[in-house]
């Protein structure tokens, strides 16, 4: 997910597409319709008049903003006028259009979620979900949507297994609060997860996020007061999505903060920062040490990695400390100087980190440094300026690399580099690149020689084995900026528009 603090349990859509903030949600996947995620197609003025050889299919015509692709190869993507969101199969055939406007797209595994209709006054929009094997479905009306050019915030979580989703309806017109549901992710089955509504506004968010076959939401009462964020009567609750009736409850002034991906323990955070560890069924909790503003467990779920600011918010961006626990055992403290911000970034195995210890004023670039979560060491600096960034991917597939940015303006272009978690000196890759993805092993692919103007975002795509000193390869030259790997990294999917005869979507395969 681009630009998300993964830390944070909150599905906040840091607009990109597939991505987080900035640039392409990616991981983080979800579309917002700002001048950083639009990377349009151009107009006339900007065709060229000789073909070009492009590698792949292609199996949409026409100029289009690529959006995001499904994990089960789908191609996700709007229309330059009308805003329209559209799918498409990898394998050709016809497209499928979602809605005739959308105010945020977000893709969730096999899932395509769509906001349509969207109401200022109340901050909502109905919620459609697209699947390949269900088609269009209609999952509520008037759900909480507070959108803005580059960003938005919305409540939206899936189960791992894709077949549950939970979700805010009928927001009430001031978009104070709204109903929380659950339902099949093909709509049906739907019922109220809590009998009343709930507080919507960010002050006081539900918190939603799902662990394995629970959902996790940590709901204040409509009108809790804004002044303290409606903590003190914040309650977290766990909610088996085949028993969405019945919640549980964990704890009373509480926030459900952090879960194993299985879905068995839940760290829970009360307003003075202290937490604790449920098994997700409810029960006798096992308390953690020191503050907690903020975790992840590793991925065998054995360990917490928690982030402990000495007051004050992470968004506060109050410096604290970062250390591991494996309950009920004394903590590790990994980096002790009080210098973290925010985790940016986890590896596949949750064996290194991408911290920050300052934000530049976008909220989009910051240092970037590079820990183990493991054991205590000095953090590797990546970039001791706050121009430093991560757009698409933050490591290799198979977690033995670091890729970021240096230097990004404010276009969001930077020096794409990389550099071995087991130590060594980084390598520049590029100088004017826009976003990257891994692929297998070490592959990574990303796109240079970057061209802007009015009316378009244009970039050569190429791939390169960060672990050799081979140079990268050219894949496409002058594609669409805004580019994508498929779910099983062999395919890579760029939407291109400088020739008309030419423009569409095309998918090729990764070599």
């Amino acid at each position: 997910m681009r630009r998300m603090n993964l830390m944070a349990p909150l599905l906040l859509s840091l607009a990109s597409v597939v991505g987080g903030c900035g640039k392409a949600p990616v991981a983080g996947k979800d579309m917002a319709g700002g001048a950083r995620d639009m990377a349009m197609a151009g107009g006339d003025e900007d065709m060229a008049t000789a073909m070009v050889e492009l590698p792949g299919k292609r199996i949409v015509e026409g100029a289009f903003h690529l959006v995001a692709v499904t994990d089960d190869d789908h191609a996700v993507y709007q229309t330059s006028k009308d805003k329209g969101a559209f799918v498409a199969s990898f394998a050709g055939g016809s497209p499928t259009e979602i809605a005739a406007d959308a105010a945020r797209i977000a893709v969730r595994g096999k899932l395509v979620f769509v906001f349509t209709g969207y109401d200022d006054a109340s901050n909502s929009a109905d919620l459609l979900v697209w699947s390949a094997a269900k088609g269009v479905k209609s999952l509520g009306k008037r759900s909480f949507l507070q959108a803005g050019m580059n960003s938005s915030f919305y409540l939206l979580a899936v189960t791992e297994d894709g077949q549950n989703v939970m979700y805010s309806a009928n927001t009430a017109d001031d978009g104070s609060s709204a109903e929380l549901w659950i339902a099949k992710s093909d709509g049906s089955g739907a019922v109220k997860a809590f009998p009343a509504p709930v507080a919507v506004d960010t002050a006081c968010a539900p918190a939603l996020f799902a662990a394995g076959n629970y959902f996790l939401a940590s709901p204040c009462p409509a009108g809790a007061a804004k002044a303290d964020g409606g903590a003190a009567s914040r309650e977290a609750y766990a909610i088996l999505a085949s028993n969405p009736q019945k919640p549980i409850l964990l704890q009373k002034n509480g926030r459900a903060a952090a879960a194993d991906k299985k879905g068995t323990k839940v760290a829970v955070v009360d307003e003075a920062k202290v937490a604790k560890l449920y098994p997700i069924t409810g029960g006798a909790a096992t308390a953690l040490t020191g503050n907690f503003d903020s975790g992840f467990f590793t991925a065998d779920g054995t360990a917490l990695i928690i982030h402990g600011n000495e007051g004050g918010m992470p968004a506060d961006d109050v410096l604290g400390t970062l250390r591991r626990q494996v309950p009920p055992a004394m903590p590790i403290t990994l980096v002790a100087t009080k210098d973290v911000a925010d985790v940016r970034e986890v590896n596949v195995d949750s064996k290194y980190i991408i911290f920050t210890k300052a934000w530049n004023s976008n909220r989009f670039h910051s240092d970037l440094f590079l820990a183990s979560t493991e054991k205590a060491g000095t953090p590797v600096t990546l970039s001791a300026m706050d121009d430093g960034a991560i757009f698409g991917d933050a490591f290799t597939a198979d977690g033995s690399h670091a890729i970021y940015y240096t230097a990004a303006n404010a276009d969001g272009i930077g020096v794409f580099k990389s550099i071995a978690v087991a130590g060594g000196a980084p390598r520049i890759l590029g100088d004017k690149v826009w976003t990257s993805y891994a692929t297998k092993g070490t592959m990574v692919t990303f796109n240079d020689f970057f061209q802007k103007s009015k009316t378009f975002l244009r970039a050569d795509i190429l791939i390169v084995d960060v672990a050799k000193a081979d140079k990268p390869v050219l894949l496409v030259t002058q594609a669409d900026a805004d580019y994508f790997v498929s779910f099983s990294k062999t395919k890579y999917v760029f939407s291109y528009g400088l020739q008309l005869e030419q423009a569409g979507i095309y998918v090729a395969n990764v070599p």
